[in-house]
């Protein structure tokens, strides 16, 4: 459950819980527009608490600790992108199937 601003919880099932997490990602995009990336990588963190696989808060996320040069944390971050792109795509990966393409480029992983 997540915590409303006047303290009452949101069911996750419910559309105000997505709802909530698509403005947190919304107010991440202008902090980082903004150069507040503190306040963006607070929001990417929040958001990555209730949904893991939020594509768009983890690639801001690792966004902002490149341009950071905070490349340890920047990392995690890329290594937690390919584990839930694997987790996603385990059987087609598995059964050798066509899959969609990875989030992170190859080039970015290598490097």
């Amino acid at each position: 459950m997540i915590e409303a601003e006047v303290g009452s919880t949101v069911d996750p099932s419910s559309p105000l819980y997505r709802q909530m997490i698509t403005l947190m990602n919304n107010r991440s995009a202008m902090y980082e527009k903004g150069n507040f990336k503190e306040l963006a990588l607070d929001d990417c963190d929040k958001i990555l608490s209730l949904d893991h696989k939020h594509a768009k808060a983890r690639a801001r996320k690792l966004k902002i600790l490149e341009s950071q040069k905070d490349f340890q944390r920047a990392l995690v971050e890329v290594c937690a992108v390919q584990l839930v792109y694997m987790q996603e795509n385990r059987e087609k990966l598995r059964l050798g199937l066509p899959t969609p393409p990875p989030s992170v480029d190859q080039a970015k992983l290598e490097q």
